[in-house]
């Protein structure tokens, strides 16, 4: 069994008041750190304990904002933005960090203090229609300078199409890389603990033990083809299924050391993250003809995740969505991206770049779509109730 963290600074629990106080003034101010020394503000994270599901008060403004995609591949880094951008703990966590006070680097060459200052002003600055354009445009600036060499995110580089889960990993890289070593923080925020059993058929003997951290739910969907599964049935394979195990009980007679055989195995959640990610990996593989193919199979999803019964003593734990990430096109590196998003105050929007449309009810959340064509969901970010 993991121990659950009792870290008095999760972002769950409260989140320090942030200060990005200007640096002193260069000799020659280039065009990066004019913009960050003359329109740093104080961060309007949440205080106090309580579970983060809303937003603080005393915005600027409460409505979505359109970002700019310069060349038009960058439409997968928006998508995955505006979907991060929108969620309440999100916000929270970057408020409750002290990194862009303390940071070294300039703004643009830093991933953390670029993501901040993007969150920061997209909801705290009005009346300057530049400034998603500009503040975008040093994290993507950001990205391409830490992200020199990534095998993680090999599109850092590039002004090619991406994979929106690969820059989600690369940006959770580099939160981790710069948090303080004692922090849970973004643990608490995004990982998901497993633990496991089953029994070996040959001894009968137990096996058990704990899974290695995971950030999402991957779902694969090549070899289901024309099921019909909804998210449910696929989360269920998460958590029971057959693999390949070696039984670990000593002098076991039905198990040769080093020969796994096939084993039903139960997965149960030992710590649950606020922010729970899900990743539909519609890429598949032929390995008779070495093509990749996208699978466009239709996996409906519920407003509210319930994943009470995977639980370790099955106690409540629901997440309700917040963000769906959505691609058109016959592979992952073209066509377009668009996002779902449940707005600040009320109702719904999807978000194509810095086009907006508003919905009031969750038909596009649980559909997403734009320009009358349906999209095929590629991430959904759900929040903990």
């Amino acid at each position: 069994m993991l121990l659950r963290s009792t870290n008095k600074y999760d972002p769950a629990v409260s989140a320090p008041y942030l200060k990005t106080e200007p640096r002193p003034a260069r000799k020659h101010k280039s065009k990066v750190t004019k913009y960050r020394a003359g329109k740093s503000k104080p961060w309007k994270a949440i205080k106090g304990p309580g579970r983060v599901t809303k937003f603080p008060g005393g915005f600027k403004h409460s409505w979505p904002v359109g970002l700019t995609n310069p060349n038009g591949a960058y439409c997968y880094r928006r998508a995955l933005l505006q979907c991060l951008i929108h969620l309440p703990a999100v916000y929270n966590y970057l408020g409750s960090i002290p990194h862009q006070s303390d940071c070294e680097r300039r703004i643009s060459a830093c991933v953390v203090c670029g993501l901040q200052t993007l969150v920061n002003k997209y909801w705290n600055e009005k009346g300057r229609i530049s400034f998603p354009r500009e503040a975008v445009a040093i994290l993507d600036k950001a990205i391409r300078i830490r992200g020199h060499g990534s095998a993680m995110f090999p599109d850092a580089e590039t002004n090619n199409q991406g994979d929106p889960h690969d820059l989600f990993m690369f940006l959770h890289d580099q939160l981790e890389r710069n948090e303080f070593k004692w922090s849970t923080h973004l643990d608490r925020l995004f990982s998901v603990y497993r633990s496991y059993a089953w029994e070996c058929e040959d001894c009968g003997g137990p096996n058990q033990g704990n899974d290695p951290v995971s950030v999402y739910i991957p779902i694969p969907l090549a070899g289901s083809q024309g099921s019909g599964h909804d998210l449910d049935d696929h989360i269920e394979k998460w958590f029971y299924g057959e693999e390949n195990r070696t039984c670990n009980v000593p002098n076991c007679n039905g198990t040769t050391v080093g020969t796994p055989k096939e084993r039903e195995i139960d997965y149960w959640i030992t710590q649950s993250p606020e922010v729970l990610c899900i990743n539909l990996q519609r890429q598949a593989y032929n390995h008779v003809t070495g093509v990749t193919s996208k699978i466009h199979d239709e996996v409906p999803y519920p407003e509210v995740l319930d994943l009470s019964e995977y639980t370790e003593d099955e106690s409540e734990l629901r997440y309700r969505l917040y963000g769906v990430v959505a691609h058109r096109g016959k592979g992952a590196d073209e066509g377009h991206y668009i996002a779902s998003v449940r707005k600040h105050k009320a109702g719904f929007a999807t978000i194509s770049d810095e086009s907006l449309i508003n919905y009031a009810t969750t038909s596009r959340l649980l559909k997403p779509g734009h320009s009358k064509q349906n999209f095929d969901t590629a991430l959904l970010f759900y929040l903990k109730i």
